[in-house]
């Protein structure tokens, strides 16, 4: 890794990185076909991701991330099945954890119970 690698790398880890688990779609330029990977975590410069396709640092890509669009960056690092992704430009990284208007789905921890009495618990 050379000065100007090393210094990207502290730049990036001093990000606030927002852990977050969604699908994105990754074109790499030296592939025809985009990959699906799993966003393990997100900031404003780029994101770590589960991917079956282990690219070389450097390989540039455009990632397509739910309500944030269609963005360009490079691999940054990659190890057997994780993949460090720095992004061209600055993103909103709460945007990606916005709930698309009329996705119906919601997660089952997402419901929070209404305070009060339980059902089936009786007072004596």
């Amino acid at each position: 890794m050379d000065a100007k690698d090393a210094s990207f790398v502290d730049v990036n880890r001093a990000q606030a990185r927002e852990s977050i688990f969604l699908s994105a779609s990754v074109l790499f330029d030296a592939q025809s076909s985009a990959v699906t990977v799993r966003v393990r975590n997100i900031s404003s410069g780029g994101m770590m991701v589960d991917s079956s396709v282990p690219m070389a640092p450097g390989s540039p890509l455009v990632a397509d991330i739910k309500n944030v669009g269609k963005v360009k960056g490079r691999v940054a690092w990659c190890t057997d099945n994780r993949m460090g992704i720095a992004f061209d430009r600055e993103i909103d990284p709460r945007t990606a954890r916005v709930k698309v208007a009329g996705d119906e789905r919601e997660a089952m921890y997402a419901h929070i119970p209404t305070p009060g009495r339980r059902p089936g618990i009786t007072l004596r």
